[in-house]
């Protein structure tokens, strides 16, 4: 499984800064291996950088039907974030490519 993620923070603000975490989860539950990536985005000038992030994971899973989800929130910083669908215009607000072999 492949999934990725983009974000901006909401101010241009010199040293400005936030904290992200992106998690995997797999039938409403935290993928606790491999699923989590947690990145900062700083302002290093009067620009908010554009970050993106990436989680490539292979899991099992026993037979039948499963909602696997992409989620994001700021956890920490001085600036407010743009997650995924509003960074829309800069890069896609979330990409998943599951392969599913049996």
């Amino acid at each position: 499984m492949w999934a990725s993620i983009g974000a901006i923070n909401a101010t241009t603000t010199t040293n400005q800064y936030s904290i992200v975490d992106f998690i995997l989860f797999v039938d409403g539950n935290y993928l606790p291996q491999g699923g989590y990536n947690r990145f900062t985005i700083l302002n290093t000038g009067s620009i908010a950088p554009f970050v993106t992030s990436s989680i490539n994971t292979s899991f099992t899973l026993p037979a039948g039907t499963h909602t696997i989800e992409i989620g994001t929130a700021r956890v920490q910083g001085t600036a407010a974030v743009n997650i995924g669908g509003n960074a829309a215009t800069e890069v896609n607000a979330g990409e998943m490519s599951i392969m599913v072999l049996y």
